[in-house]
């Protein structure tokens, strides 16, 4: 029995997991590398997993604060990526679970959650929060997070479980994600693990005194026992000298894409109304005529101002009855 956690692959950045179909002028050295060590060693090796879990952060999101390091904004093109790097892990046997990671980076709020839309690329199971795995034969009770784990809080929840919930299944272990580091700790029986990943150094680990740990974790049960460790690769030294170079030509790298995207648009829009038929371009042109709001000139405001004063001048000037036969019926009408 073999599981196979793959998570934080942040497919779509340019500084995460890229498959060779979006690499592009300003792919760098990261990519290439993280690539070709997926390719030759990580799928002939660890592929055909009984399950593969995905434990959030699988693409990198539309980059709401900052998209200039994207290879895409289209949420839709990131999970078609990390569909076709994914796909050639499973076998026949294999079963999909995944869950939610980071919401800046699945998209929360936005009614379209990018790591349930790979989950269900993938004809997986979809678990938002957590999910747990038992092997009874084996007294194995494997709970699944995202979130980087406290031992602390986690203690505190299993206790409060199995004093509220008699039939409650103690973890025997705990398996996360997010911090972009591996870490194992073990106590008084729990054994919980931060698994590596598969991104470059980003903004989200400037606070931490290390580099990324690249790579997956796997647990594997059969008649000797249970072994559970990381994959890891070791970043080389090239890769970080180009890394540098790259970092360093971000800024211009930045201004061509968001000028490229521009080009694009506007290509996509011209595009867009060459299709249209001249009739409905028309037919939507004489419609926001009609919708305008057009100011009047300040000589069309004078001339309808003189000719309202003269409209009032004229109705002054009528004459009024003559007051002698007023006098005549004011007389008739008191005697």
């Amino acid at each position: 029995m073999r599981i196979l956690c793959v998570g934080d692959t942040h497919v779509g950045s340019r500084k995460g997991l890229t498959p060779r179909s979006a690499f592009d002028k300003f792919t760098n050295s990261f990519q290439e590398w993280i690539i070709n060590e997926w390719e030759t060693d990580f799928i002939p090796n660890h592929k055909n997993p009984d399950y593969l879990c995905l434990l959030g952060d699988i693409v990198d999101g539309a980059g709401s604060k900052s998209s200039v390091e994207l290879i895409t904004t289209s949420v839709d093109r990131q999970v078609n990526f990390a569909q076709e790097l994914l796909l050639p892990l499973i076998g026949k046997g294999t079963k999909v679970l995944g869950l939610a990671g980071s919401g800046y980076h699945r998209g929360k709020g936005t009614g379209f959650d990018s790591d349930y839309q790979v989950v269900k690329a993938l004809n997986g199971e979809w678990n938002p929060e957590r999910f747990t795995i038992s092997f009874p034969e084996f007294s194995e009770n494997i709970l699944f997070v995202h979130k980087s784990i406290n031992p602390e809080t986690e203690f505190k929840k299993i206790a409060d479980n199995l004093l509220r919930h008699p039939n409650y299944k103690r973890p025997t272990l705990i398996v996360g994600a997010h911090l972009h580091y591996y870490r194992g700790q073990s106590r008084i029986g729990l054994k919980i693990y931060h698994i590596p990943c598969f991104e470059y150094l980003s903004e989200f680990m400037e606070g931490v005194p290390a580099y990324p740990d690249i790579g997956a974790f796997e647990i594997e049960f059969n008649e000797k026992g249970k072994k559970a460790e990381p994959i890891t690769y070791a970043i080389p030294s090239e890769v970080f000298e180009g890394m540098d170079g790259w970092v360093v030509q971000l800024p211009a790298i930045a201004e061509e894409i968001k000028a490229g995207r521009k080009r694009k648009e506007e290509g996509e829009l011209s595009g867009a109304l060459a299709k249209m038929p001249s009739n409905t371009i028309n037919r939507k042109k004489r419609g926001l005529k009609k919708s305008a709001v057009v100011e009047p000139s300040s000589g069309h405001l004078s001339q309808n101002w003189k000719k309202n004063k003269k409209e009032v001048k004229s109705k002054k000037e009528e004459p009024l009855q003559d007051s002698k036969y007023l006098s005549q019926n004011w007389n008739r009408k008191n005697k």
